[in-house]
């Protein structure tokens, strides 16, 4: 049996009725989220976007363990397996160090 599949292009509107409702995942921060905001602002294996008011860093998500950002990488992890009960170790297998 051969499985057909139909090639999409462009944006599939409402695919995810939770990914459309996701918020992010939000910390308050203190003097060690402020140092892990500090490592990812000096680590150069991330995008950013600067606008007026405000500046957006694009990062791997497996990067922030990486460079010691655990406490984001914790709550962000606990965001999406809340939210979309995401398996991190199926989907990453990461390893703690």
């Amino acid at each position: 049996m051969i499985e057909q599949t139909n090639e999409q292009t462009g944006r599939i509107w409402a695919c995810s009725r939770d990914l459309g409702s996701a918020k992010g995942a939000r910390v308050i921060i203190d003097n060690s989220i402020s140092d892990e905001l500090m490592k990812i602002i000096n680590n150069k294996s991330f995008k950013r976007y600067e606008a007026e008011y405000f500046s957006v860093f694009y990062i791997n998500f497996r990067e922030l363990q990486h460079i010691g950002a655990t406490e984001i990488f914790e709550a962000f992890s606990n965001y999406l397996i809340e939210h979309f009960n995401f398996n991190l170790q199926k989907e990453f297998n990461y390893v703690t160090t």
